[in-house]
């Protein structure tokens, strides 16, 4: 159905509505400059019950409900663009597993954002789920621009198998030629936290980023039970290269660390040392008190990366 009229620079656009099961949709706005750039300037309403319609369309499976209104102007060779959105959702699924479970269940997103010259000004985007929720706004497209960025996912279990706990992000994420520039902080479960600065190349292959922050060491308890450690551990690293564990440079330091194993007649007590990292190698310096008395050290290197070999000698 369509309801408006022209004239001989202007198209006036009442009413452009279309109706069926998958989608009802409402558009009305104007468009002016019809013979230079035709500029719309105009409010889009949308209802889609069942996202699946457009599963064939998307080349994956899709579902879920959304419902769109967004008010916005934008010109024909978008070097305008000018966009106020907010859609509600409903256990909306992609195909990808891991987005899926940061969807489920309600959602909200809310988008008020232009194009300015080459660049795009967020003034805000925020993102709410059941799962997640995410806060940003800035700029993007210039060399120094920034988006300042605040997340928190509200548990980490289904993306970390064992482990359980919010995980909360705050900083910043910016550009610099081909490069993306991150400077973030980030706080986790059972007390660990981690600052992240430098930059990621933006096809992922590559970064310059200096890790540091600490961990406790019961984090680890799910995975060694019934073996249990306290304690924390610190670390201070780079990473200069491909992602991988050959790029990572730097030093893991032990401080006043516990290990108790029941299977064992003692445990270890003030454990302390440092793991020193280079060229996919781990250098052990560690020493502990037993706890029956007398000391053990273990000191030597452990490779990284397949075969493994290690060669730490241990002295008690």
């Amino acid at each position: 159905e369509i309801e408006g009229g022209r004239t001989d620079d202007r198209i006036d656009i009442a009413n452009l509505s279309f109706g069926a099961e998958s989608l009802i949709a409402q558009l009305s706005g104007i468009v002016t400059d019809l013979t230079e750039t035709p500029f719309f300037d105009g409010i889009l309403i949308a209802t889609s019950p069942d996202l699946s319609v457009f599963s064939d369309l998307a080349g994956r499976a899709l579902s879920g409900r959304l419902n769109v209104v967004a008010e916005g102007a934008a010109n024909a060779d978008l070097s305008i663009v000018r966009l106020d959105a907010s859609a509600e959702g409903q256990d909306i699924a992609t195909g990808l597993a891991e987005v899926d479970t940061l969807l489920r269940g309600p959602l909200t997103l809310d988008v008020d954002a232009a194009r300015e010259g080459e660049a795009i000004a967020v003034s805000a985007l925020s993102l709410d789920t059941d799962s997640v929720t995410l806060n940003t706004s800035g700029r993007l497209g210039a060399e120094g621009d920034r988006l300042a960025v605040t997340a928190r996912l509200n548990d980490v279990a289904p993306f970390v198998p064992g482990l359980s706990g919010p995980l909360s992000i705050d900083g910043s994420v910016g550009q610099q030629a081909e490069n993306i520039v991150l400077d973030l902080s980030a706080d986790g479960p059972g007390g660990a936290r981690a600052d992240v600065s430098g930059t990621l190349q933006q096809d992922g292959a590559s970064a310059s980023l200096d890790i540091d922050g600490l961990a406790p060491l019961a984090l680890a308890n799910r995975f060694i039970a019934p073996r249990s450690l306290a304690g924390v551990t610190n670390f201070n690293l780079r990473l200069d290269g491909p992602l991988g564990l050959n790029s990572v440079a730097g030093r893991v330091t032990l401080s006043d660390a516990r290990l108790a194993a029941p299977t064992l007649p003692t445990s270890l007590e003030a454990i302390s040392g440092t793991i020193d990292l280079a060229s996919g190698q781990a250098t052990l310096n560690i020493g502990a008190t037993v706890e029956t008395g007398g000391t053990l050290t273990l000191q030597g290197p452990v490779a990284l990366t397949a075969p493994n070999t290690a060669a730490p000698k241990a002295h008690i």
